[in-house]
C-alpha cells in the first residue's frame, strides 16, 4: 500500500506549507542517492558562507515578466543601502508569493548582506530549504548542493546565536537531512529532537519525527509520535492521515477507517482528502 504523501495545512502558517511542499520523499535519504557523491570540500559537513556577488539567476530558469518586481530589479543597483534593504525585503516577499523559491532564497541573501540580524537569516536560511524542494533544483545537482550549503549555513549562524531558536532548529534539522550527505543525516534527526526537547508540544516536529519513523519501518513509534501530535493540535489532519497509514501498516485496518473518514469530513485540503479517499478504498469492507 502506497504511503500518502505529505501535505500543506491550510491554516497559512509558513512552516506548516513546507511540509507539504517538501513530501515525505524528501525525507528518504535514497531519493537522494545520485546526490551523495558530491564533494563537500571542507569535509566536515558543515556548509560554507554563501558566496556574495553571485547573479541570483544563475543556473535558474527566467522569470516571468512582473512589473513591479523589474521596477524593483532596476533600482537596486542606484539604491542607498536603506533603501536597497526595502526594495530586497519587497522582491523577496514577491518571489516567495509566486512560489519562486529559488530566487527568493538568493536575493533573501543579497539582503543578509544589509541586515544580518536573526530573522533575516531565518528567512534566507527557510527560502533555501524550501528551493531545494523545487523540481528544477531537485534535477540539478549543483544547484542542489548550492542551495542545500545556502540553507545548512544561514541556518546554523540562525541557532549558534540563539541555539532554543525552535524554528530554526527545526529548518536545520530538515535541510541536514535532505541534504543527501550521510554525514548530515543523524544530525539532522537530533537537531529535530532537540526542537522536542526544549517544546514537547512542538507539533511540527513531532511530525517530521514521525515521517521518520516510518520511513525506517518503525511503525510502532510512528503512531506514539502522531499520536502525540493530535493531542497537541487535534486539527492537524496530516498528521492523522498519516496515524491512519501508520495503523494500516500494522494491521488495524478498523482503527484506521475512523480517523481517514475524519480526514474526509474536516480537512479544507483536497490533496489529504484525495489521499484519504484511496487509502479508503484500498482497505478491505468492514
Amino acid at each position: 500500500m502506497q504511503q500518502p504523501s505529505t501535505s500543506s495545512r491550510t491554516s497559512g502558517f509558513l512552516l506548516r506549507l513546507i511540509v507539504g511542499i517538501a513530501g515525505l520523499a524528501v525525507f528518504f535519504l535514497l531519493f537522494f542517492a545520485d546526490k551523495t557523491n558530491l564533494t563537500n570540500q571542507d569535509g566536515t559537513g558543515i556548509a560554507a558562507e554563501p558566496p556574495a556577488g553571485r547573479a541570483p539567476s544563475e543556473g535558474l530558469p527566467p522569470l516571468g515578466p512582473d512589473p513591479d518586481f523589474d521596477r524593483q530589479k532596476a533600482a537596486l543597483a542606484t539604491a542607498t543601502p536603506e533603501v536597497r534593504m526595502l526594495l530586497l525585503d519587497s522582491m523577496v516577499s514577491n518571489l516567495e508569493a509566486r512560489q519562486r523559491f529559488a530566487y527568493a532564497a538568493d536575493y533573501a541573501g543579497m539582503l543578509t548582506e544589509l541586515d544580518s540580524s536573526l530573522n533575516a537569516r531565518l528567512r534566507a536560511g527557510r527560502l533555501s530549504q524550501m528551493a531545494t524542494q523545487s523540481f528544477v533544483v531537485q534535477q540539478d545537482s549543483n544547484l542542489f548542493r548550492r542551495y542545500s550549503d545556502q540553507a545548512i549555513a544561514q541556518l546554523r549562524k540562525v541557532v549558534e546565536v540563539d541555539p532554543e531558536n525552535e524554528t530554526g532548529l527545526l529548518y536545520l534539522g530538515l535541510a541536514l537531512t535532505q541534504s543527501g550527505q550521510p554525514q548530515n543525516s543523524m544530525q539532522g534527526i537530533l537537531t529535530i529532537r532537540k526542537v522536542l526537547e526544549i517544546n514537547p508540544d512542538n507539533v511540527e516536529a513531532g511530525y517530521q519525527l514521525g515521517l521518520f519513523s516510518i520511513q525506517t519501518g518503525q511503525y510502532e513509534k510512528a503512531e506514539g509520535r502522531f499520536s502525540q501530535v493530535l493531542e497537541a493540535d487535534p486539527t492537524f489532519q496530516p498528521a492523522r492521515l498519516q496515524l491512519a497509514f501508520t495503523l494500516i501498516q500494522l494491521g488495524r485496518t478498523d482503527e484506521a477507517r475512523p480517523l481517514l473518514s475524519e480526514v474526509l469530513q474536516q480537512a479544507e485540503d483536497p490533496e489529504l482528502k484525495r489521499q484519504a479517499r484511496a487509502l479508503l478504498d484500498q482497505l478491505p469492507a468492514s
